[in-house]
């Protein structure tokens, strides 16, 4: 509320100059953004500062899709491990549940970012040995925490080389 507040006092300071230095076409304009603002916070106050719940009526009624994002907007392919993909993934899920009261259908991927299925190979050797494993692709972490579908990037989509810090030992 006190951003709104904050614009309204700003647009009738605006007015004020716009009328004194006689710029109709700018006092009209601060006289607009003044009614906006207003008409704005008028609106907040009457759906009990309850953005989340507009939007979810929103929803509900069939209006919108609203979907999920990862839960700290980590990098899904540079994670370096499963299990951060897994939480981000479980957290993105759990809290869209407290909000909507429901699970997400669907997820927009962080820097709308995708990895699929691939043998892993550490960069630096352990012990003399290159560890490499088998790491599951975002889209199977997606579809274990019940999720239908996600955004990723119109390049990917349409056949678009991944590039990444680790491209040139990877079999991708």
């Amino acid at each position: 509320m006190s951003y709104l507040n904050q614009k309204i006092k700003a647009a009738k300071h605006d007015a004020e100059e716009f009328y004194r230095y006689d710029q109709k076409q700018m006092l009209e304009n601060a006289h607009m953004w003044e009614k906006w603002y207003t008409q704005t916070l008028e609106h907040f106050s009457n759906i009990g500062q309850d953005i989340i719940g507009e939007f979810r009526k929103l929803q509900d009624s069939g209006y919108l899709e609203i979907i999920t994002c990862g839960a700290t907007h980590g990098y899904f392919p540079l994670l370096s491990r499963d299990e951060s993909l897994q939480v981000q993934t479980k957290m993105a899920v759990r809290n869209y549940e407290k909000h909507f009261g429901r699970k997400p259908r669907g997820i927009w991927l962080p820097e709308c970012a995708y990895r699929p299925r691939y043998e892993w190979s550490s960069p630096v050797t352990v012990n003399g040995k290159t560890l490499t494993y088998s790491r599951k692709g975002v889209d199977e972490f997606l579809s274990e925490n019940g999720l239908d579908f996600f955004i990723i990037d119109a390049p990917l989509l349409k056949g678009g080389k991944a590039v990444g810090v680790y491209i040139d030992r990877s079999k991708l």
